[in-house]
């Protein structure tokens, strides 16, 4: 058994010290100070001999991601959260995983994390923000159903997702269609024009969504598990003809498929555009979910009520319109018009100006 440390008098410094462990602690300075040296030497001593708690049953990061996303895979077989929505997260949690699946979930640092995504020089701040997004939301869940006592990384700031401020106009967009070899991409591409949906609701379109006498699809939504609300969109009739002639083509499974007959995904819709941009000289604004953007930001600038273009785009309250589509700013015209009835001539009650 090792010897028990004891006070120590260093001349040089005049002070009273004794080291425990690997650290030296200062108990009393001037030499005449003995006694309260040794009363503050007492005081650590059994300070430094209590038992340390550990848990019995102290999680790795890895098994609170493992039961999260068991949990997520019950409440998509419940519909309570989207398929999406799982993917979006076991996307970023493998990544997690793979780094520091093996850390206590306790221990677990803010800065480790902060780490972690300085190391993904490819992750722009929407995709990081994204990642940190679904860990937090990890251990959010692990501190409400009691796996761990506290949240080590409640404080972790989360960045600012990069908002696209470019959007496509009309004439960009005829181009863009006009530039589809494949008449089954362009009518992919015409169906988020014409409807506003987001891409990963045509892509998944089913021939039991349509509701052709209404003119409507419906289906469940991004927020449908929280709101109990089903997403509806609504489509002008010469598309709905033409989506109830594939729905009879295709009766089960998404009835807008490539030229090969398999659904659409996502990547190759973003290859397609990348290729029809490099033709027609398009730019970056040119995405599936910039005709989304436009649709939206159309129908604000003819004098849509805002609650009317939340609807229509699916959202579940009118703060995703506010600040996702502030954009319109970059519509000088409109601002333009908009400031001759803020400063023009009022007008009387006779209706003439005054």
């Amino acid at each position: 058994m090792g010897r028990t440390p004891s006070p120590r008098y260093r001349k040089e410094r005049d002070l009273w010290y004794v080291t425990l462990g690997a650290r030296r602690h200062t108990l009393a300075h001037g030499k005449e100070n003995k006694p309260a040296a040794m009363e503050a030497f007492g005081r650590l001593l059994a300070e430094h001999r209590k038992p340390v708690v550990v848990a019995p049953d102290s999680p790795m990061v890895g098994e609170l991601i493992a039961r999260f996303i068991a949990h997520c895979k019950r409440q998509v077989e419940r519909q309570e959260l989207t398929p999406d929505t799982l993917l979006h997260y076991q996307k970023y949690l493998q990544h997690f995983h793979d780094s520091v699946g093996m850390v206590e979930a306790v221990a677990l640092k803010p800065i480790r994390i902060i780490e972690w995504l300085d190391g993904k020089t490819t992750w722009n701040a929407t995709t990081r923000a994204g990642a940190i997004t679904a860990i937090k939301r990890v251990f959010r869940w692990s501190t409400r159903l009691g796996l761990i006592p506290v949240n080590p990384i409640a404080e972790l700031p989360k960045p600012t997702p990069v908002r696209r401020e470019n959007i496509p106009d009309e004439a960009g967009v005829s181009k863009i269609l006009e530039g589809c070899i494949c008449p089954h991409f362009r009518l992919l591409l015409e169906v988020i024009h014409r409807t506003g949906c987001r891409p990963g609701e045509a892509r998944k379109l089913t021939a039991a969504d349509l509701n052709a006498e209404r003119g409507i699809w419906v289906k469940a939504g991004k927020s449908t598990h929280r709101t109990k609300r089903l997403r509806v969109v609504h489509v002008p009739a010469d598309l709905m003809a033409r989506l109830i002639e594939l729905a009879s083509i295709h009766p089960v499974g998404p009835i807008l498929r490539n030229k090969r007959g398999k659904p659409w995904r996502a990547d190759s819709v973003g290859q397609n555009l990348r290729r029809i941009r490099n033709l027609i000289g398009g730019g970056s604004e040119m995405v599936a979910y910039g005709l989304r953007h436009l649709f939206a930001t159309d129908g604000l600038e003819r004098g849509v009520p805002i609650a009317t273009m939340a609807e229509l785009l699916g959202h579940s309250s009118t703060k995703m319109i506010s600040e996702r589509y502030s954009h319109l700013a970059d519509r000088h015209e409109h601002l333009k018009s908009a400031l001759e009835v803020v400063r023009g001539p009022k007008a009387n009650g006779k209706g003439e100006a005054g």
